[in-house]
């Protein structure tokens, strides 16, 4: 059972990362989706490697855990490879709660792989509650828009509803996988500086224009 200390710290990771929707897709308009996500892990990487180093964190540990490490990056890279393009062809607003889909992925999986983490009905409950909340949501294209706004779109909502199945992967291979035992800092920077080279390399086999404005 959750702390009041954790379910305010988990809100605020929310709020952070729903503003995160809105700068990436104001960044969009003068860098490549696909870049600007190879980019934002190129620079996060320093930034966490910094904090793990400075907390004494070793970053770099002969312990068998390659495999899943790998894993977690591919999955890291593929929900902003879906997500970043997925921001460029739909609203903020669609995109953040899209990507919230991601505990039906987690809250099944767990129940399967994670000793422990079984459905009940009321977590079923739940996420029926809240599926009828994203669908809900999703159905509505029809809202007047101000004078040349993009609206949402059915390939953006898509897009962006892959990159939380993705991430949903993601949070299951380090729950259920060695990973669960590495700390968070390093497990961070592992999947960013994983994911830097695949999404700058996809960046380039797309043909993306790059930094535009």
């Amino acid at each position: 059972m959750l702390d009041g200390s954790a379910i305010a710290l988990l809100a605020l990771v929310c709020v952070l990362l729903a503003i995160g929707q809105v700068a990436i897709k104001v960044a969009n308009s003068g860098i490549s989706p696909v870049l600007q996500a190879g980019l934002r892990s190129v620079a996060a990487a320093l930034v966490v490697g910094g904090v793990a180093i400075a907390r004494g964190v070793p970053l770099f540990v002969r312990d068998g855990i390659l495999a899943p490490a790998l894993l977690a990056g591919f999955f890291f890279a593929l929900e902003f490879a879906f997500l970043y393009p997925g921001l460029a062809r739909t609203t903020a607003a669609h995109a953040v709660i899209l990507l919230y889909t991601s505990p039906f992925v987690v809250a099944i999986g767990a129940h399967f792989l994670i000793p422990g983490d079984r459905l009940t009905a009321v977590k079923i409950a739940g996420l029926a509650l809240a599926f009828a909340g994203v669908a809900t949501v999703t159905l509505g294209r029809d809202a007047p828009l101000a004078p040349g706004a993009q609206g949402p779109t059915l390939v953006g909502d898509l897009l962006c509803l892959a990159g939380a199945l993705a991430w949903g992967f993601l949070t299951l291979t380090i729950r259920a996988t060695r990973l669960a035992a590495v700390s968070a800092e390093r497990v961070t920077f592992l999947q960013l500086v994983i994911s830097a080279p695949l999404l700058l390399a996809l960046s380039f086999v797309l043909g993306e224009p790059g930094i535009v404005a």
